[in-house]
C-alpha cells in the first residue's frame, strides 16, 4: 500500500467511527428527550387532575 492509500483508508475508518458515534449520540438524545417529554406530560396531567379534583371538592363544600 502506498502512503496515500493508507491515508485514504485511515480517513474512511475515522469517518465511519465518527458517524457511528454521532448516530449513537443522536439516538441517545432522542430517546432521552422522548422520555423527558413523556415524564413532563404525565406529570402535568396528574397535576391537572389533582387541581380539578381539589376544585370539585371545594365546590361541593360550598
Amino acid at each position: 500500500m502506498t502512503g496515500q492509500a493508507i491515508q485514504i483508508n485511515n480517513y474512511k475508518t475515522n469517518n465511519k467511527r465518527f458517524y457511528s458515534c454521532s448516530t449513537v449520540a443522536l439516538q441517545w438524545l432522542y430517546s432521552g428527550s422522548t422520555v423527558a417529554l413523556q415524564w413532563l406530560y404525565s406529570g402535568s396531567t396528574v397535576a391537572l387532575q389533582w387541581l380539578y379534583n381539589e376544585q370539585k371538592t371545594n365546590d361541593e363544600r360550598t
